[in-house]
């Protein structure tokens, strides 16, 4: 969410405002503030409450309130994570790999599904979905240690992936497709795509050309 708003006042990319995360957004600030002040007025006024509403609104303040405002909270921030901006609001990192998302000229992957709207929204997590907090309990885990690297500037260039890219993110879009289906070559090593002996960007690769600038990551 905050890398978003970054984006938008800076001016650096064009950020699409969803309506409902707006909606969900206000009612998860607002569910935190009168949390707030019925802790307040508790605080102020509990000898004047029966021992009832004292429990009751107590319950409503401490508990119930603040637990809508983090789920909504987290609902928001997951949604948000899922834009490209906020991908790119990683700049040492991630910027490369971004610019050669939106580059007019590139012939990468990714530039190709950017550029001819073959995802339509949210490109890295489509593609990168089972990344960082959106993946299993190991991926949230070495998820949470990029970002440690990164704020202690403890990360190594080029930055690479944990593992290798899982053909099981191309295919979940690609495989029944007729493209994919009238290819005799796709037919005869769809068994080796599967199990991952043979990598589709083997064919049909580089997924991103990066370049890196050395003197952007002094430490």
């Amino acid at each position: 969410m905050l890398a978003t708003l970054l984006a938008q006042a800076t001016g650096d990319v064009h950020v699409n405002v969803d309506p409902v995360l707006v909606l969900l957004r206000q009612l998860s600030v607002g569910s935190a503030v009168v949390a707030v002040l019925l802790v307040l007025f508790l605080i102020f006024f509990q000898r004047k409450l029966t021992e009832g509403l004292l429990k009751l609104l107590a319950f409503v303040g401490l508990l119930v309130l603040p637990m809508v405002s983090l789920g909504l909270g987290n609902v928001v921030g997951l949604e948000q994570a899922k834009k490209v901006e906020f991908c790119g609001s990683c700049h040492l990192t991630m910027a490369p790999f971004v610019n050669d998302l939106r580059a007019a000229g590139s012939e990468s992957l990714a530039a190709k599904h950017f550029r001819n709207r073959w995802i339509p929204d949210a490109q890295c997590y489509t593609c990168h979905a089972s990344y960082g907090m959106f993946g299993d309990v190991q991926a949230k885990m070495a998820g949470l240690n990029d970002v440690y690297k990164y704020y202690t500037r403890t990360y190594t260039i080029p930055v690479r992936m944990h593992a290798p890219y899982e053909n099981a993110e191309c295919l979940k879009c690609h495989e029944n497709t007729p493209k994919f289906v009238d290819s005799e070559s796709h037919v005869e090593l769809l068994p080796a795509i599967r199990s991952g002996e043979f990598s589709c960007v083997d064919c049909h690769g580089p997924a991103h050309v990066v370049s890196w600038d050395e003197s952007r990551h002094a430490r």
